[in-house]
């Protein structure tokens, strides 16, 4: 492998996301939204007036509601029928995912739809995955975690895009994960610095343990065999899944993935190219929600 010459990254996490590469804090029809959550007297209609104060938020619920995801048997065109059919809790989890990353603001498109793409292509897996495998996990609890699980390359892209692009490249050119990429040129790793932003905006902890997890320490954890919590276990395979049938990896590489994700559902060689068929049918669907 050629090593890259990079700019080294200082991170003080007293000071990072706070005094300097500062975001914005979240929208205010999130904290209406969870301020209603919290209360005795929460309701659909308060809920969806705190919604339809911010169209672009009505705009992103809808979207999503009407996606693959949740598959409805019919378009819902009304927020207040979005809340009705799926809930408030569900709703506002699709809240504070749209509001986490429209908040960022990206200067690079395209890399950005790159992004984009995997994370709902990891999200649609993970749905996928738990209707199989972990049928008790609700996707209420489902969608923002597995969505926002790269909210660390989502920071990388916004205050270190050219360490991003050049990480991204070489990971590709040379059939490697991401996370090995970062390990390999000794910069911060996007899992840190995703776990910096929950921290900073303050995230659920459920999405917190997910975003902190680096891909190549998962795939040696899950590996050895550690016990994980469903959701964190199911996001992180749904990741694995994701990368395994849409990066170009190196055979090892490809090889280790898919002893992991066969042991982890114990699945014969039969069973996981089924499998395997029926996640990338998704990346089609993927495809149609990240426009």
């Amino acid at each position: 492998m050629e090593t890259l010459t990079l700019t080294p990254i200082e991170i003080d996490p007293k000071t990072f996301l706070y005094k300097h590469s500062v975001l914005p804090a979240l929208p205010k029809v999130l904290t209406r939204f969870q301020e209603a959550v919290k209360s005795d007297d929460v309701s659909i209609s308060r809920v969806v007036n705190i919604i339809s104060s911010d169209p672009g938020i009505v705009a992103e619920v809808l979207k999503v509601v009407n996606s693959a995801y949740y598959s409805l048997p019919r378009d819902v065109s009304r927020i207040d029928m979005a809340v009705a059919y799926l809930g408030i809790q569900e709703v506002h989890n699709i809240v504070l995912a749209s509001s986490v990353v429209n908040t960022f603001g990206f200067s690079d498109p395209c890399a950005f739809k790159q992004l984009w793409h995997h994370s709902l292509y990891t999200a649609l897996c993970a749905r996928y995955l738990a209707n199989r495998y972990e049928r008790h996990i609700a996707l209420s609890d489902l969608w923002a975690p597995a969505l926002l699980h790269d909210v660390g390359k989502m920071v990388y892209l916004k205050f270190f895009p050219d360490h991003f692009n050049a990480l991204r490249q070489f990971a590709e050119d040379n059939g490697c994960l991401y996370s090995e990429a970062e390990k390999e040129h000794g910069v911060p790793s996007s899992a840190y610095l995703g776990g910096l932003l929950c921290e900073r905006w303050r995230l659920p902890r459920k999405i917190k343990d997910v975003c902190k997890m680096e891909e190549a320490e998962a795939l040696a954890q899950l590996c050895a065999g550690r016990g994980f919590q469903p959701l964190q276990r199911i996001v992180m395979l749904a990741n694995l899944t994701a990368v395994l049938t849409a990066d170009r990896l190196q055979k090892d590489k490809q090889l280790a993935l898919s002893d992991t994700i066969m042991q982890a559902f114990d699945l014969t060689e039969a069973e996981f190219l089924v499998l395997m068929g029926a996640i990338s049918d998704l990346k089609f669907e993927a495809d149609r929600m990240a426009g």
